[in-house]
């Protein structure tokens, strides 16, 4: 929609998660999670279309609206995967759906029922095996990202400001 016509723009919000914010009366963190979860759990549009599309984790979409995890379960779990570089979205989908069985303690390795934090470790271990050259990517981006940049000099001073690669910066502290 038009910026003018969003909920937010008429309340005077930033964005989702100070509305969020501002509705529930919720730490700006809760609010984030709140929006994070929505964003992970919650069907999408089609821009092109209009057709309503799937949930981006649909099995843990259903795990919440079933109750069986809660909010921190589903950021743990998004916030994880997302963060992975999985290239293929059946490989998504299936650590999706076995993490949602492991939150049901239907799991593969059976147990009990995990908490959020257990649940993240499930998924870290699922974007481990998903994204082997996890570090890589990184990388690149990182050496993309470097980079020093001087100021103008006021009141005799030149602020410095920057981004430096890990060994560049022991060497500066060195």
């Amino acid at each position: 929609p038009v910026a003018a016509e969003r909920m937010t723009t008429r309340f005077g919000c930033r964005n989702a998660r100070e509305f969020v914010q501002r509705v529930t009366r919720v730490s700006g963190r809760t609010a984030g999670d709140y929006v994070r979860a929505g964003v992970a759990a919650a069907p999408t549009l089609s821009v092109l279309t209009g057709e309503v599309l799937p949930a981006r984790y649909p099995a843990i979409r259903a795990a919440l609206v079933d109750g069986a995890v809660g909010v921190d379960a589903v950021v743990a779990v998004a916030q994880t995967l997302d963060a992975a570089t999985i290239d293929s979205h059946e490989a998504r989908l299936a650590a999706d759906a076995e993490l949602a069985a492991a939150a049901r303690g239907r799991g593969a390795g059976g147990g009990g029922l995990p908490s959020a934090d257990e649940l993240r470790l499930q998924a870290q271990v699922w974007a481990a095996y998903l994204d082997p050259d996890g570090a890589e990517p990184r990388d690149e981006a990182a050496q993309r990202k470097r980079g020093v940049t001087l100021g103008r000099c006021r009141n005799g001073l030149v602020p410095l400001r920057g981004d430096l690669l890990p060994d560049v910066a022991a060497q500066l502290k060195r």
